[in-house]
């Protein structure tokens, strides 16, 4: 995949809806609208799976670095060897949603600037849980006012403490990590 540039609002960089979606992406992916998230994958049954290794960069609102869906019955999985950097407000780094299945996130490094975005958010329903981790000594920075790491696990109504998150390295420069 050479370099891709997006422009307007609702313009993602790599879109990929199925019963399975893989995204591997090789060069460097940017977006400047509303809503216009660099990588997004669906998948309806199977696995949805992310991998980049050129560095990410959003600067809209809502406009996140990897969004990613598995639904029913498969995993959400991101393997990012690049960076990701998001400027606009509510603009996560990584947004993952895994239903049924496990979410597994690796990344080298993530960034968020605006207002509300998290580092990384997953939210699974799966048994065993969510785990981001890092390769190498990752960099997380957020805005005073946004978490670095965001865990949702469990039924929406009933928050299960069984469901874990790890950073595997010493997150730098995370003003609030919320592991619980």
């Amino acid at each position: 995949m050479k370099d891709v540039s997006t422009g307007g609002d609702y313009a993602f960089g790599a879109f990929a809806l199925g019963a399975s979606a893989h995204i591997q992406a090789l060069g460097a992916i940017t977006t400047k609208g509303n809503s216009s998230s660099a990588i997004a994958a669906t998948s309806r049954w199977g696995d949805a799976i992310v991998e980049f290794t050129g560095p990410i960069g959003t600067s809209g609102n809502m406009a996140h670095g990897v969004e990613i869906v598995a639904n029913l019955g498969g995993r959400a999985e991101v393997n990012g060897a690049g960076s990701i950097l998001t400027t606009g407000a509510g603009s996560h780094g990584i947004k993952a949603i895994s239903f049924v299945g496990d979410a597994d996130i690796k990344v080298a490094k993530v960034e968020t600037r605006g207002d509300g975005s998290h580092g990384v958010s997953v939210e699974t329903r799966a048994e065993t849980g969510a785990t981001p981790t890092a390769p190498t000594r990752p960099s997380m920075v957020a805005p005073e006012d946004s978490f670095g790491t965001q865990r949702l696990a469990g039924h929406p109504a009933q928050r299960d403490s069984s469901y874990d998150i790890k950073i595997l390295a010493e997150p730098v420069l995370c003003h609030r990590l919320l592991l619980d």
